[in-house]
């Protein structure tokens, strides 16, 4: 208690001893009053002293800047907000507008606290400071007729609550005001106002929670798509377009083309309009547009400092139109400059990895996923099935190339069976697709290391028997709605490797039982229906095969079926 009270006296003495600056805006006198603000905040704080004498001091510091309004305007909040009394702020407030009558912030300022007071316990609010704040709001409308800053005031102040529904309270009605607003002052820029409200708000994101970021980018584009287009400077060109970048869906990204376009016209050298005009044609897989686009932004963005995305979106279109040595320099671009997103980096190394991949060059897309995978370790995170069918893709593009030595090709062979066990273990839900893609690459493997793909070879039998596993223990632990149309396929094509190779080898009982069950056991209306069209065809041969060695083997093993 002693203590609080020394402070406070100890601010008295501060406030009652210090010198002041004689002109008005020198940046003396605005420190100066700034100190004045802020010891008053502390002693209204810590203070036991009794109001008058409090109001009478605030008087003093005030007569000292020659009462100057934004100082009065200041302590007069202080009263509300730091020493909690609404009498003694009001009163302090009905003096400024005495004797300032002119002043519009001092009612627009006290809308402002009370409106903020009212939402202290949000989202409860109170409905009395709410009123008092529309009481400001309507005194100023009167006093200024033509001002249309006090309907532009209450409109700011509604703006975070646009999506609350308050029971009991109907004056709180953003777009209603915005249309009489509109309506009165027809050439204020009010739309335009409001768009750069919510921009501003998401720039500091601070205090914001997702769902509210969600909305307000989406209001921030609505009322940019109702301001007049014609009034947009070069900075609220970008701004728009970036918000439509943001909410990225095709109305809104096309939009964003549209004010850019005008953006380049009227602001041919200002090279944030070809930045994000890249950006929206990434966003809309426009590659060829983006790489003409990208060409112009490089050239007049010298002094402008590049970003992630810039490099980014210029090497996903040199990838999508095949460009790889353009694509890589852009990739590496990305990497130099430093990518702060973890999922960033990781896509950026999954580029680099399609980059190599398409120009067969398995050195540097091993090297690349090694990469990737040290990095995902350091950082905590998973490899994952979409990185592992990066590197399948690169080994499979080795395979096909005949001009290999048998030695590599065998090599690359294994390596993808061992990729595609990895696979299945990161996703079983999809375990029947890759031992499928295992037994073809077995079978593929016999081919090379043997001069042809014999069915008949050990190893093809057991690739199929594990295929017919995976799927058999997968579809066991599913219930019917679960199970994939395809996976029944891949069990088919299992069942069948194993039915041919057993015909093959002369094992004709186990040949002909396969065959009966393919035929009367798996269900083949279901297949047609839901198969990729090519799976599809593949089936039909499958099941025409397993005709062929049943009617071979019937009047050997055959009996009558009910």
């Amino acid at each position: 208690m002693m203590k609080r009270i020394y402070i406070c006296l100890l601010m008295l003495m501060v406030l009652s001893t210090a010198t002041f600056a004689q002109k008005k805006g020198s940046p003396e006198y605005n420190a100066q009053l700034r100190a004045t603000v802020i010891a008053m905040d502390s002693v209204l704080k810590n203070s036991r002293v009794v109001p008058e004498i409090l109001m009478r001091f605030a008087d003093e510091q005030c007569a000292k800047f020659k009462n100057d309004p934004d100082l009065m305007s200041a302590i007069a909040d202080l009263f509300l907000t730091s020493y909690n009394n609404e009498i003694y702020s009001n009163e302090r407030y009905t003096k400024l507008k005495q004797m300032y009558p002119n002043y519009i912030d001092a009612y627009l300022n006290e809308a402002s606290l009370f409106h903020s007071r009212a939402w202290i316990d949000a989202p409860a609010y109170d409905i009395k400071f709410l009123q008092n704040a529309k009481n400001q709001i309507d005194s100023a409308k009167i006093l200024f007729p033509t001002n249309p800053e006090p309907y532009m005031k209450w409109v700011r102040m509604q703006a975070p609550f646009r999506n609350v529904r308050l029971g009991g309270y109907e004056n709180l009605t953003l777009d209603h005001e915005l249309e009489e607003l509109h309506k009165k002052f027809p050439t204020y820029p009010c739309y335009l106002e409001i768009a750069r409200y919510y921009d501003e708000v998401l720039s500091k994101k601070k205090g914001i929670s997702r769902d509210d970021m969600i909305n307000y980018i989406v209001y921030a584009g609505e009322f940019y798509g109702k301001a007049d287009i014609n009034t947009l400077k070069q900075n609220e060109i970008v701004d728009y377009a970036d918000i439509c970048y943001q909410i990225n869906d095709e109305e809104h990204l096309n939009k964003g083309l549209e004010v850019l376009d005008y953006g380049i016209r009227k602001y041919p050298e200002y090279a944030y309009n070809y930045r994000f005009k890249m950006w929206i044609e990434g966003k809309l897989s426009q590659w060829e547009n983006l790489v003409a686009t990208g060409n112009i932004f490089m050239q007049k963005s010298d002094s402008l400092p590049k970003l992630n995305d810039d490099y980014m979106w210029l090497g996903i279109a040199n990838l999508r139109m095949k460009h790889y040595e353009d694509a890589i320099s852009y990739f590496k671009m990305q990497q130099e400059l430093g990518i702060k997103d973890s999922m960033q980096q990781v896509a950026c190394y999954r580029n680099l990895l399609d980059c190599y991949n398409g120009q067969s060059d398995l050195h540097h897309a091993v090297e690349t996923f090694e990469k990737l995978k040290s990095f995902k370790e350091k950082k905590g995170m998973d490899m994952t099935v979409f990185d592992y069918l990066k590197l399948e893709t690169a080994y499979r593009y080795q395979t096909i190339d005949t001009t290999i030595v048998a030695e590599k090709r065998i090599e690359f062979f294994k390596k993808l069976i061992s990729i595609c066990e990895i696979e299945g273990k990161l996703s079983p839900a999809d375990i029947g697709s890759f031992y499928n893609n295992r037994f073809n690459y077995t079978f593929q493997l016999i081919g090379v290391e043997f001069g042809e793909q014999d069915i008949k070879r050990p190893e093809v039998l057991q690739a199929a028997k594990d295929l017919v596993d995976v799927v058999t223990n997968l579809q066991a632990s599913q219930s019917e709605a679960e199970k994939d149309v395809n996976d029944t396929y891949y069990l088919c094509a299992g069942y069948r490797a194993m039915m041919v190779h057993y015909f093959y080898t002369d094992n004709e009982q186990e040949a002909y039982k396969l065959a009966e069950h393919i035929l009367f056991e798996m269900p083949e209306a279901i297949e047609l229906q839901g198969l990729h069209s090519s799976y599809a065809n593949y089936y039909i041969s499958y099941k025409s095969a397993a005709q062929q060695i049943y009617d071979t083997l019937r009047s050997k093993f055959g009996r009558k079926r009910k």
